[in-house]
């Protein structure tokens, strides 16, 4: 399948809402708190787009994008994939295409 050939590790998302605060709001699978911390801290340098990263060996792949009432309360969605893979435009194509799906639906599932 696409994701066992990209070695996909987990994926998140991460939400902003109106207040500022940031939030992990789902993950699988689920990932420990120091890799929370470092996917939201990382998910509000840049306000919108993709943009990757490398932590310890695995790259971190995000794309940001507004909230427009979808979610309530929420003003900015991340979606982030981990992986020990280096492909970017495989990457920034499937997050993008599951943004626009969490954002239509509101549900990661």
């Amino acid at each position: 399948s696409f994701c066992v050939a990209m070695e996909l590790t987990a994926i998140a998302i991460i939400e902003k809402d109106k207040t500022g605060a940031v939030d992990c709001a789902w993950s699988y699978p689920s990932i420990d708190a120091t890799t929370e911390e470092i996917l939201i801290n990382r998910s509000t340098l840049h306000p919108n787009g993709f943009f990757f990263s490398k932590h310890k060996g695995a790259w971190q792949y995000f794309f940001t994008t507004s909230s427009t009432d979808v979610i309530a309360g929420v003003v900015q969605v991340t979606l982030s994939a981990i992986s020990p893979k280096f492909h970017p435009e495989k990457f920034s194509a499937l997050l993008e295409v599951l943004s626009a799906q969490y954002l239509a639906s509101a549900s990661p599932v």
